[in-house]
């Protein structure tokens, strides 16, 4: 089973994956509205090397090929 089938809405909040953590979601979300890393960063307030670490660990949490847009390929159907 694959964990991107997993997801949670509540009234008023948006689509939640539930495996991933909040900021995972969060930036999975900010992806899905095609922000690329430096934007995510700036947003986020963390260096570009952190969201890097943490799109990979997203596309291994939903078994996402490695290829580069794969996630946002995802985000885009998924999540919009």
């Amino acid at each position: 089973m694959t964990s991107y089938k997993l997801f949670i809405q509540e009234e008023g909040k948006p689509i939640v994956v539930q495996n991933l953590t909040a900021t995972e979601n969060r930036i999975l979300q900010l992806i899905s509205e095609q922000k690329n890393s430096k934007e995510i960063a700036a947003i986020l307030f963390v260096s570009e090397k952190t969201i890097r670490n943490h799109r990979y660990n997203i596309k291994k949490k939903l078994d996402l090929p490695k290829e580069n847009n794969s996630l946002l390929k995802w985000a885009l159907t998924y999540l919009q």
